[in-house]
Order: C-alpha cells, then structure tokens, then sequence
C-alpha cells in the first residue's frame, strides 16, 4: 500500500504539472511579446523535463533490456519532437525555408514511434521457447521511406503542395499522397499496437485488468479528437499525442504487462533469501524478514575478506550493486553433509583403489610371465630341430673322441645360431622393425664360428635400412638353412648382401670339396615364397635370396 501511494503521488504531481502547462499554453496567446515568450518558455520546459523524467524512470524501472532500449528511444523521439516544435515556433519565422524543414521534421517521431511502440507490445510476453522474430524490424523500412519521401517534399511536393515559390507555405497549402499514406501508416500501426496489447492481455496473468490500457486508451483517443476539431488552445496534437503513448505505456506497466522491477522491495522482504542491502558505509536500507542479526564488523571483514562463516553452516558473502552492497547469508548445511557423504565415499574409493592396483601389479606380472611362457614356448617350438642336433653333436662327443673337435665346433656354430635367433625372436615381440645391422651382427657371429670349425668366408655388405623384424629374421634363417645343409663339405663361403632399390639380396657362394651334386632344393619351400635361385658352376653353387624390405 506505501508503494501504491508513492506511485499515485508522482502521478498526480506529474498531472498537475501538465494542467500548469496547459495553463501557460493557454494564456500565452493573450499576453505582451515578451511574456508570451516566457510562457511558451515554460509550458515547453515543463513537457521536456516530464518526458525526461519518464525516460529516467523507464531505464530505472523496465528489466527487459530489449524493451528497455526501445521506450528509451521512443521518450527521446517524443523529447524531439517537443523540442524542434519550440525551436519552430520561437526562433524561425514562418517563411524562412528552416521554418518548413523543422515542420517536415516532426514526421520523424511521429511515422517512427507507432511501429516502436508495436515492437515493444510485441516483447512484452514473448515466449522465451518462439522469441520474436529479427525480420519484425522490416514493419520500420516504410517509416523510412516516408521520412525521406516528407524531408525531400520541396523537389516533388508529394506530401505538401504549395503555392509557386514557397508562398505563404505555412497556411496555403494541400495535403499530397505521401501525408495520406503517413497517416494511414500511423493510424494502422497504432490501431495494431492497441489490438496487440489487448491479445497479449488476455493471454497473461493481467488479463483481469485489460480494461486499464483498453480505457486509457479510448480517452486519450478521443481528447486527441476533440483537441483536433476544436483547435483548443491549451493543448496541441504533438504534446497530446506524446503523453498519450506514455499513459498507454504507463497502464502496462502498472497492470505488469511489460515487466518492471516496481514493488521488489516487498518482494525483497518476503523472500527466503537471507539478505540486507546497504549504502557505501554499510548503513542498512532493507533486509528480509528471516534475516540473521549482523554486525558491521562482519560486514566489514565480509567486504574484506569476500566471505565469512556464521557458525559451522551459515556463509556469509556480499556483492557490488549500485549504490551500495548485498550480503546475503548461504546455508551450506546440505553441502556439508554432500561433503562429509563424499568424504566417506573417498576412503571407500581409496581403499578400493589400492585393492584395484594391487591386482592390476598381479595382472601386469601375470601377463609378463604369459608373455614369458609363451616366447619360451615359441622359441623351443622355432629351434626344436637346432636343439635336437646340437643335443645330439654334444651325445656323440662323449661316445666319439675321434671326431670330438669337429662335433664340438660344429656344436657350437648351432649354438651360436641358437643364441642370435633367440634375441631376434625378443627384437621382434618388442619391435616391429629393427636396424639390418642386428642380421648382419648375427650373421658374422656365425661365421666367426665357422672358421673355427675350418670354413673360410667373407662377407660383404652395404645395407643398412631399418626393414621389418620379420623378413630380417627371414634372411638369417635362409643363411643358417643353407648351412647347414652341407657345413661338413664347405670349403670357401661369400656372403654377398646389397640393397638395390628397396630390394634385399644375399647370395651366397659357396665352394664344395667335392663335385657332387647336393638337393638344395629343399629350400625352396613355402617358408621362402620361391624367392630363391640356385645356380652351380664346377663346385660352387651360388644361392640366391632376394626380397622387397616394402613388403
């Protein structure tokens, strides 16, 4: 109710301050030049600073910041249209050619404001899911056109016509198409603005109170009217017109149709919230009514420190707003007790955590040992055939002294193998490429042992790709089958190894004690894919084995 008489307060001294300009309007016709001046002085000052006013409380009242803007724009316009009227009026005279352009300015805010206002009833109660369409702007563009068509009239005379030479242009004159459309244009888009406002109505939570704007409405419409035809000399069209639109706003607002922040401090005082808002010095100005007792130490340290605790649940924590600050009171009891269930459910975590590394450390080992078991598996299943002669060569050197040198060198090139393809077999579970150097390495390791055994060789090499572990191996294995086929009868072994154009070749020559013919066929089996060429000259075979590192 105290907000209630405050409103109908600042309305009625509004009211009377537009009767007191009526006044002056009224009597500055009868009065000396001078006088006349002073009123007309007055009675324009008191229709501005109402308009400005309305201006200042509308960017106070209105939180839509769309709807805002727009009735800003509109109190400006009408502060404009005032203004120009009294320059007009008071400093031209009415045969000066600026005389005529001040009068085709008034169309400005006159063809701008009704679509404005039409746009703003449009916002009121938006839906926030269909928000009002960008292209609603378009209903502006025939505004501007006829604008521009009344501020250009002097070169088609479309909106007036006057007389040759401008010739008493403020009274002899006839309306042209272009004033017709304009007021057809205005006429529509208010006539729109007040059909908008009555659907919008009814459709609200204000519905019950549509009789305010609906009523208003029809009396400023027919003051306007009376005005017109009786030519009063208290009031005009302009200031009729621009406090029209105001009242009509004004009923909008005050039914809540456009939103405002009018009555928020009841709203304030009843909320839940604990709060208390402040000046700069921290003297209360309103609280609610579930407020804790503060101090201002607390509010002090509060503005110091960003927040403080009141007891074990209460937070006490403030914000900047104009004017002053905000503290409010958060009750953290439910996120206490959010915490302490975390909490537990941390060590509970944490306990289940350990338990998971610990068995993730058993399955990490348990899968080293697989992978053990499966390489040793692997490897005895590759050298079963190496291992089997090698047992057999070392049997034979306890049975046989006769030829124990020659077993035992021979068991230890098959040893040497048995040793490199094993760490080949690790480079490739590790790697799937490795350095070319790894083969040649192992391959001069067998064939240090080979002139032990009494096989003199060479080898010549200029690779040094890296290349896939697996055809690597692949020509290792090709050296060691060819040798072993015939290591007793070899007399001079050339391992020859080049790379020609990503294309791996050994060949390997090979000069026999004997001249006999030996089935090298064998190797030419599907571990090798076919890619080996055997040719023999006198008692050298030249076997050769040749592979794209691409593939």
């Amino acid at each position: 109710m105290k907000f209630f008489t405050k409103r109908t307060t600042t309305f009625i001294i509004c009211g009377l301050f537009f009767i007191l300009a009526g006044i002056f309007q009224y009597i500055d016709q009868d009065l000396p030049s001078y006088w006349a001046t002073v009123c007309s002085f007055y009675e324009t000052s008191i229709f501005l600073v109402l308009i400005f006013i309305w201006g200042y409380s509308i960017k106070i009242r209105i939180i839509d910041k769309g709807i805002r803007r727009k009735l800003l724009f509109i109190a400006a316009l009408l502060f404009f249209w005032l203004f120009i009227r009294y320059i007009k009026y008071e400093f031209t005279i009415s045969t000066d050619r600026m005389n005529r352009y001040l009068w085709y300015l008034f169309y400005i805010p006159q063809c701008i404001v009704p679509p404005l206002a039409l746009i703003v009833s449009l916002e009121t109660t938006q839906d926030e899911k269909h928000p009002i369409r960008k292209w609603i702007y378009l209903i502006l563009i025939p505004a501007f056109i006829l604008i521009i068509l009344i501020l250009t009239n002097d070169f088609h005379q479309l909106a007036f016509k006057f007389k040759p030479n401008f010739e008493n242009f403020s009274s002899d004159y006839k309306h042209g198409i272009v004033y017709y459309l304009a007021i057809g244009w205005i006429i529509i888009m208010i006539l729109t603005h007040i059909l908008v406002l009555i659907i919008k109505c009814s459709v609200s939570s204000c519905k019950k109170k549509t009789w305010i704007p609906i009523s208003l409405f029809l009396i400023c419409t027919i003051a306007c009217i009376l005005c017109f035809i009786y030519s009063t000399r208290s009031y005009k069209m302009p200031e009729l017109l621009s406090f029209s639109f105001i009242i009509i706003f004004e009923s909008c607002i005050a039914i809540g149709l456009i939103p405002s922040n009018e009555n928020y401090e009841v709203y304030f005082s009843n909320s839940s919230i604990s709060s208390i808002i402040t000046d700069k010095n921290l003297n209360p100005i309103y609280g609610s009514n579930n407020l804790l007792e503060l101090s201002k130490d607390d509010c002090k340290k509060t503005l110091e420190d960003g927040f403080i605790f009141i007891g074990e649940n209460n937070r006490l924590s403030v914000r900047n707003i104009s004017g002053g600050y905000i503290f409010y009171i958060e009750d953290l009891s439910h996120i206490n007790k959010l915490l302490d269930e975390i909490k537990n459910l941390n060590e509970a975590i944490k306990e289940d955590s350990n338990l998971i590394i610990y068995e993730n450390e058993l399955k990490k080992k348990e899968i080293k040992i697989k992978q053990k078991n499966y390489m040793h598996d692997n490897l005895l299943i590759i050298l079963k055939d190496d291992l089997s002669l090698t047992n057999n060569l070392l049997l034979k050197i306890k049975e046989d002294d006769t030829n124990f040198y020659k077993n035992f060198k021979e068991a230890c090139v098959h040893l040497a193998y048995i040793k490199r393809r094993s760490n080949l077999e690790l480079l490739l579970n590790q790697n799937e490429y490795i350095d070319f150097n790894e083969i040649i390495l192992s391959i001069k390791e067998i064939t240090n042992y080979l002139r032990l055994y009494g096989i003199e060789n060479l080898l010549i090499n200029n690779t040094k790709e890296k290349i896939k572990a697996e055809i690597g191996i692949l020509f290792f294995e090709f050296f060691m089958d060819s040798i072993r086929l015939i290591i007793s009868d070899i007399i001079y072994l050339i391992i020859n190894i080049r790379n020609d154009n990503n294309k791996i070749t050994m060949r390997l020559a090979i000069t026999l004690k004997f001249n006999f013919d030996y089935d090298f066929n064998k190797l030419k089996s599907e571990k090798y894919k076919n890619l080996i060429d055997i040719i023999k000259e006198d008692d050298t075979y030249y076997l050769t084995f040749k592979m794209d590192i691409k593939e």
